[in-house]
């Protein structure tokens, strides 16, 4: 064992695995194997501490036979150790991230050992190429206990292999008139049910990825594997089910033969799916081209009533599919319908009001900030019109809708409980987006649902005389949006998106990413002022529009700075708002 798999002779060691199944296999058991003894280097020497070390200590704990570690192998000491020895002579330490790879790997496999230590079950198997030929350098074997079953595949080469295993090697078997050589199919092997709708759920134990593959293809046609150099896989924790409703089907045309992390959340996502389409509908190319033109004024005619009747209608089959697939009680949808156009129209008023009716007052100030119009610190307008930006903005408002309809505070984020990110994960793909901005707008659409325009609301200023708003409610509110600002600066989420970091005991935070969320979080309140103007009931008098513009500009000229004079360190931004 030792010395064939470290010279990586795998031809003569497989066969000295089919020669014994062949003349006794129970003399498999009475093997001892081992990686390093006290007469030979150590097996951080022989093997070193890779793959190749990790599959030939996976194929210890996996064969019949006994398996032998050596004096300070899991924790990779390279001294060689031997009875003669009064003391070690090296200092070493044990190295920890090799302990926890066993621990992760390894140990679970040797406390299985009753799955792998029999050979009644145990058949090995050739790995035939594409040409027909036998790679003798992959180790492919099988065994049960019970109701558990498993099989082990290793390429012990550094090249890689593609093939397929279906039959094993000869093994000598009883049978009722004595014993007879016998050579098996993968199916009988593992005892596979070859109905054609029959269908195993397995696990990869290396990986932890699920796996879904047909019992009529397991058993007629074997397994198929692409095994990169020294990889090893152990599959196992095998659940057979039926499909009598053509479900595990679909879901096997979707992973395609992929793992997954969860076989029952992809279950989920394909039931799912008519309800994921309905959302990922409202971003359609025509609507997001429908709203670039409508904010900017390019087009308010027939086809702006058209684009939100659109809208309404997808708006419409989302709640429906939210009612069968998602199991939430909606009572009007078209009152929830009608509170969406609304958000999307608010962003016309916004950009009306700004191209003529902000105040020399507000101008002023955004003058003396280096910014020549409200537009510019809008994540819609100005220079930030991007696609992306529309789609986070409109997810945003799609949700709180929706969780408003549900109520907020007894409810899970609909995000999550609904799967919504998976859509729009597709969604911004569209756009060009790379996975880790994609993540990066998911999190910022979670991070605006949880606190919104919370921070830069100003509307309690509305209807108040001017005295009590500079004096005992400016200074309540004041407080309450210090109070918010530290809690969120303790959300795991937001942290993760203005980029926590610690450098030299000093915890640090992105000047860019702080200050596109507080543009994010000032745009949210900016837009739902002008919400109110398409309702009578809240509609905010012309007056006071330019108060509250003032006010949640100078509140974000005030974030701002706090940053600033904190030098992007998150204790000291938290110091400054404590006091």
């Amino acid at each position: 064992f030792m010395h064939m798999l470290k010279n990586e002779e795998n031809e003569k060691y497989r066969d000295l695995i089919t020669n014994t199944l062949e003349f006794e296999p129970e003399i498999l058991k009475r093997y001892v194997n081992f990686m390093s003894n006290p007469d030979e280097e150590t097996a951080i020497r022989q093997f070193g501490t890779h793959d190749k070390y990790f599959g030939v200590c996976m194929l210890m704990n996996t064969l019949p036979g006994l398996p032998m570690y050596g004096h300070g192998q899991i924790e990779g000491y390279t001294e060689k150790y031997g009875m003669e020895y009064q003391r070690a002579y090296y200092n070493e330490d044990p190295h920890q991230w090799l302990i926890e790879k066993h621990e992760r790997e390894i140990f679970p496999l040797a406390q299985k050992r009753y799955l792998f230590c029999e050979v009644e079950h145990f058949n090995i198997f050739d790995f035939i190429d594409g040409f027909g030929n036998v790679n003798e350098n992959v180790f492919a074997y099988t065994n049960r206990f019970r109701n558990e079953k498993a099989l082990v595949l290793f390429n012990n080469k550094y090249e890689q292999a593609q093939g397929r295993i279906q039959f094993s090697a000869s093994k000598l078997t009883k049978n009722a008139t004595g014993k007879e050589s016998l050579s098996v199919s993968l199916g009988q092997a593992l005892k596979i049910n070859g109905n054609d709708n029959v269908f195993y759920i397995f696990r990869e134990h290396i990986s932890g990825l699920e796996y879904l593959k047909k019992g009529s293809d397991l058993y007629h046609n074997g397994w198929t594997w692409h095994l990169n150099g020294f990889e090893y896989r152990v599959f196992w924790d095998f659940r057979e089910v039926y499909d009598d409703t053509g479900m595990y089907e679909k879901l096997l045309w979707k992973t395609g033969g992929r793992g997954v992390a969860h076989m029952g959340e992809a279950m989920e996502e394909i039931r799912m799916q008519p309800m994921h389409d309905a959302f990922a509908s409202l971003f359609a190319e025509d609507i997001l081209d429908f709203l670039l033109k409508t904010i900017h004024n390019q087009e308010r005619s027939q086809s702006e009533k058209l684009g939100y009747t659109l809208l309404k209608s997808r708006f419409h089959d989302l709640i429906e599919n939210i009612r069968v697939t998602g199991g939430l009680d909606i009572e009007d949808p078209d009152q929830l319908a009608e509170h969406f156009i609304k958000r999307l129209k608010s962003l016309e008023c916004t950009f009306d009001y700004i191209l003529g009716q902000v105040n020399e007052k507000v101008n002023d100030m955004l003058v003396r900030e280096g910014y020549s119009s409200l537009d510019e610190l809008l994540v819609i307008g100005g220079k930030s019109t991007y696609r992306e930006n529309i789609i986070v903005l409109m997810a945003c408002y799609v949700l709180e809708v929706l969780e408003d309809n549900q109520g907020r505070e007894t409810q899970q984020p609909l995000m999550q409980k609904l799967k919504f990110y998976l859509p729009l994960q597709g969604v911004l793909q569209k756009t060009g987006r790379g996975d880790a901005a994609i993540t990066r707008d998911i999190r910022l659409v979670m991070i605006l649902q949880k606190y919104g325009k919370l921070l830069f609301d100003f509307s309690g200023f509305v209807n108040r005389p001017a005295d009590k708003v500079q004096g005992p409610i400016r200074k309540r509110l004041m407080a309450e949006k210090a109070g918010l600002a530290l809690q969120m600066l303790d959300d795991k989420q937001l942290r993760t998106f203005i980029g926590v970091n610690e450098h030299e005991g000093v915890v640090y935070f992105s000047k860019e990413s702080y200050e596109e969320l507080l543009e994010w979080f000032f745009s949210m309140a900016v837009l739902d002022y002008f919400c109110y103007e398409l309702d009578d009931r809240l509609k905010i008098k012309e007056s006071q529009k330019n108060l509250l513009l003032a006010e949640s500009i100078q509140y974000f000229i005030n974030a701002r700075d706090y940053s600033i004079k904190a030098g992007y360190q998150l204790e000291k931004l938290k110091k400054q708002l404590k006091t």
